[in-house]
C-alpha cells in the first residue's frame, strides 16, 4: 500500500486544510507531511492513520493497493 496524494488533497480541499492545519491536527510535522505530498516520503501506516483521523476519513479512503499501481504502470 501506498499514499495516494490525489485523495489526500481532495480530502484537504473539502476540510479546508492546508497543510500548516494538517499537520497541527494530526500532531505530525509540517515537513513529514510535505514530504508525504510531493512522494518523496512514503510515511508509516502510524503517520496515514494520524492524517486520516485528522481529517475524519479511514486511512484506507488514503491509500492505493499496490496492484493498482502496476495495473497504472502497465497502461
Amino acid at each position: 500500500m501506498k499514499l495516494n496524494i490525489t485523495s489526500l488533497k481532495i480530502e484537504m480541499v473539502k476540510k479546508r486544510m492546508n497543510q500548516n492545519k494538517l499537520s497541527q491536527i494530526a500532531g505530525i510535522n509540517k515537513a513529514t507531511l510535505s514530504l508525504l505530498m510531493t512522494g518523496k516520503n512514503r510515511g508509516s501506516i502510524q503517520t496515514w492513520e494520524k492524517i486520516a483521523k485528522a481529517l475524519k476519513v479511514n486511512v484506507f479512503d488514503l491509500t492505493e493497493s499496490e496492484e493498482s499501481e502496476c495495473e497504472n504502470e502497465s497502461n
